[in-house]
């Protein structure tokens, strides 16, 4: 039985999924109000970007318009989702500071853990997007340079890939410099027409020029680093050979981890190519199941999930979807993951609803960071753009877990252009 085949859920998810009535006081909005809530956002470090690529790519007049519509449209259903992330947050950062105490204790041999930070275990989900890929990769880099992704963790700790996300939590374990290293992938190997040409209409993106670099130097994935970190690192794809997403483990001695991350990115369609993995075929893991947070559930038995969409809070929708989205709805099926994937795409109070129910069933809690809106699709290849997005997305992370005043610094910056 498919995981989000549940009856009940289903049920419960089609009516949150229905547009929400708003009560008369709220249609009168106190405009006021409405507009200091709204400054003190276009006031954030977030919005403050003093990159000016950033915002000479949106633009300050784009950033006010949207988040003012943020504020006119969904201020409270942000706050909703905001507040489940703040609680990830701060078992993150009780975990983090209690184990730099273990270390600094074990001359002593005194384990200077709280009993609550030994019980958190961190499973961080990076999800797939495309060349949407960088807002996760610069949130990673923030996350390894606060010592979330390899200096403060241990082997009750996880990570799940998936498409784009598999190579970024990889680099991300890696350590600092590999984390840098995998974000330039973005601006370097993805920005190039090797990678992606609309001229060849059978393999538009050719995901094996990412396959080579992670395989040579100067861009070489350090695969043992990856090994050493004690943390569990998953993939996932799609089994073409089975007809099911799997999780693979990237960890494992007979799992070669390269190709386990080339799987979980080879697109259909526009790849046109499957690879083998101990006699079955993969493609891309986020197809089927782009969020298949049950499975990951009883994969990695975790307390705290935070998930990096790759997607800005302002794309998903709100309320009742477009006439486009609808039609689109309509086209996909109705149970599995691909009805999850329809809820998903139906509106962010079904979404929200849906992981508030899983996290309540299974005693844990989910936190989702959204990354700031810095105009990136798909498909785009501006290489400011990528870069802005990488720092502002960095940026946002240190402020939701404290440090405002921590700048990413990109892969030449830090290292030179080695790329």
């Amino acid at each position: 039985m498919n995981p989000n085949d549940d009856p009940l859920l289903e049920e419960e998810l089609e009516q949150a999924a229905k547009p929400q009535q708003e009560d008369d006081s709220n249609v009168k909005k106190d405009i006021t109000a409405l507009s200091g809530k709204a400054a003190k956002i276009l006031n954030s470090p977030t919005i403050q970007n003093d990159d000016a690529v950033g915002l000479s790519v949106i633009g300050q007049e784009a950033h006010e318009q949207e988040y003012l519509e943020l504020q006119e449209e969904n201020f409270e259903e942000y706050g909703k989702w905001h507040k489940h992330l703040e609680e990830v947050i701060y078992a993150m950062r009780l975990k983090r500071d209690a184990l730099a105490d273990v270390v600094k204790a074990m001359g002593e041999k005194k384990a200077a853990q709280s009993t609550a930070a030994r019980d958190v275990k961190i499973l961080i989900i990076v999800l797939g997007g495309a060349m949407q890929g960088p807002y996760g990769a610069g949130q990673m880099c923030a996350l390894q340079e606060m010592g979330y992704t390899s200096k403060n963790i241990n082997e009750l700790d996880g990570f799940l890939g998936i498409s784009a996300g598999a190579s970024t939590c990889a680099f991300g374990m890696a350590g600092k410099k590999q984390a840098l290293l995998g974000t330039s992938y973005f601006y370097t190997i993805c920005a190039s027409k090797a990678f992606f040409n609309y001229m060849r209409i059978h393999q538009v993106i050719d995901v094996s020029v990412i396959e080579e670099a992670l395989r040579k130097e100067p861009t070489k994935l350090d695969v043992e680093a990856v090994r050493k970190n004690p943390a569990r690192f998953y993939v996932q794809a799609y089994n073409a050979t089975k007809g099911e997403p799997e999780f693979i483990n990237a960890k494992d001695p007979h799992v070669d981890m390269v190709d386990a991350i080339h799987g979980s990115m080879a697109i259909p369609l526009v790849y046109n190519k499957a690879i083998s993995i101990n006699g079955c075929r993969y493609t891309d893991g986020a197809f089927d199941d782009p969020l298949p947070i049950l499975r990951a559930i009883r994969e990695f038995k975790p307390t705290h999930i935070l998930i990096l969409p790759n997607m800005p809070f302002n794309q998903v929708p709100l309320g009742a979807p477009s006439e486009i989205k609808n039609l689109l709805i309509k086209a996909i099926p109705h149970s599995g993951s691909f009805g999850f994937l329809r809820k998903v795409l139906s509106n962010r109070q079904a979404l929200r609803q849906s992981l508030e129910k899983i996290a309540e069933q299974n005693h844990i809690k989910i936190g989702v960071a959204w990354p700031p809106d810095m105009g990136l699709g798909s498909f785009t290849q501006n290489v400011e753009q990528i870069k802005a997005a990488i720092k502002a997305s960095a940026k946002d992370i240190f402020y939701l877990f404290g440090e405002p005043k921590n700048n990413l610094k990109l892969y030449e910056e830090e290292y030179g252009n080695q790329t």
